[in-house]
């Protein structure tokens, strides 16, 4: 019986088509807004009534769909070129980790100059759960099935004080 070697071939973690670049740049460009609002309800009138917040939502979901983002880990234009916080567990060090890289790639692709950090929010717990919950959950059964769960302010307050 004869033992080869194998030798790993080298893959592209993605492939960075125009238009992943193009929303990329175009949610970054949002960002501030939504973010603001998923920790500040009173800040604007929420997802389903802000034209901002709906346009950041779905730039966001192309380049998921462009880069098949994985909805539980972080998303490139949640993270910026940092490492990711000492209170993260391995595990999401690795998510951060792996978003960082895209984000990066990203930013080269579309010549835009890398944040060096993030907001305090925008890797607390709480805020990472409003943002998932929003961007992917759906409603299941209803009259408004399949439609995206958007939250009341007083149900993002429970999420925060938890």
């Amino acid at each position: 019986m004869t033992t080869s070697k194998r030798t790993p071939i080298k893959r592209d973690r993605h492939v960075l088509t125009p238009e992943a670049v193009e929303a990329f740049v175009a949610a970054l460009k949002l960002r501030t807004h939504r973010e603001q609002q998923i920790g500040d309800s009173t800040s604007c009138a929420g997802i389903d009534s802000c034209e901002t917040c709906k346009a950041y939502e779905r730039h966001v979901a192309v380049v998921s769909r462009h880069l098949h983002v994985a909805p539980w880990g972080f998303h490139p234009v949640d993270v910026a070129d940092c490492p990711p916080p000492p209170w993260f567990d391995a595990a999401a060090a690795k998510a951060w980790e792996n978003a960082r890289r895209t984000y990066c790639d990203l930013c080269d692709a579309a010549g835009v100059k890398r944040a060096k950090r993030v907001e305090v929010s925008d890797v607390t717990r709480s805020h990472i759960t409003l943002r998932w919950i929003e961007r992917l959950l759906r409603i299941p059964e209803g009259g408004k099935v399949g439609q995206p769960v958007r939250l009341r302010p007083w149900q993002r307050d429970i999420v925060r004080s938890i």
